[in-house]
């Protein structure tokens, strides 16, 4: 058995009368997994939040009554708006294996080892601050 030394952050805590032991290789495992998710749900975030101001700027660019829109300007938001919608969706999906992942950290490690935040799905706020 390896020794983990571990940051003070992460607790190792006691089971009955001996001490829950992690596999360090399996650890650092976990942990890597998870810091290199949270930088692709980063990426993939900043990709959705250029989207949304491509299309605030798209807006104001074109005028606010879309019914005066000719049909090619239509055609261009469509297009804006399904690039964002994909982003989205690869957000989502990012999260939700990322989520899945810490509830199968949790049950591997138990409550012993602090578990990674939990990460909520997209809305619009995210890009806002809000």
């Amino acid at each position: 058995m390896i020794l983990l030394i571990v940051p003070f952050n992460i607790l190792l805590g006691y089971i009955g009368l001996g001490v829950k032991t992690v596999s360090a290789p399996n650890f650092e495992q976990n942990y890597g997994w998870f810091k290199t998710q949270e930088m692709a749900m980063k990426q993939v975030l900043a990709q959705i939040c250029n989207s949304v101001s491509e299309i605030n700027q798209f807006k104001l660019d074109n005028g606010g009554n879309m019914s005066a829109w000719t049909q090619t300007v239509h055609q261009q938001y469509g297009d804006l708006l399904f690039a964002k919608d994909g982003f989205v969706q690869k957000y989502n999906s990012l999260v939700s294996d990322y989520d899945a992942r810490r509830s199968n950290f949790i049950q591997s490690f138990g409550r012993d080892v602090t578990p990674p935040d939990e990460v909520v799905q997209f809305y619009d706020a995210n890009c806002t601050g809000g």
